[in-house]
């Protein structure tokens, strides 16, 4: 079934979901989540408001429904797309950058702090607390 090929009756027939499914099988690729629920009310001719209404359940929709597979950064695509483990190694490769990049951030932080001269909160704290162990000797 192609979208182009539909009539205004039978589009208006079919679930949001349902578009969905034809428009990503028609696109052939994966769509952030907001660009595609735009897409497919812009397909049913949907009213600003009934857009409003209809986001929460279209998003809920695509989490039931087991054709669609959530692919990080608000993304989706179809589950026949992409083998079993592929998804979630995406997900674990973007993870783990993730982790990386605070650990960065966290090290240069660190950095910035000695060729300044200042100590963050926990190594202050130990300083005063040798220094007065030192004195009570």
């Amino acid at each position: 079934m192609n979208l182009k090929e539909l009539s205004k009756d039978e589009i208006d027939k079919l679930s949001l979901v349902d578009l969905a499914y034809l428009y990503l099988i028609e696109e052939n690729k994966e769509f952030n989540f907001l660009e595609m629920f735009n897409q497919v009310a812009k397909i049913k001719e949907m009213s600003k408001s009934a857009k409003e209404d209809k986001l929460a359940q279209f998003y809920t929709d695509l989490n039931i429904d087991g054709r669609f597979t959530a692919l990080g950064s608000n993304n989706w695509g179809l589950k026949r797309w992409y083998p079993k483990n592929q998804t979630s190694e995406k997900k674990i490769t973007e993870s783990k950058k993730s982790i990386l990049d605070e650990d960065e951030i966290l090290f240069t932080e660190d950095e910035e702090y000695k060729e300044l001269g200042l100590e963050n909160e926990e190594t202050g704290k130990e300083t005063e607390v040798e220094e007065i162990e030192e004195e009570i000797e």
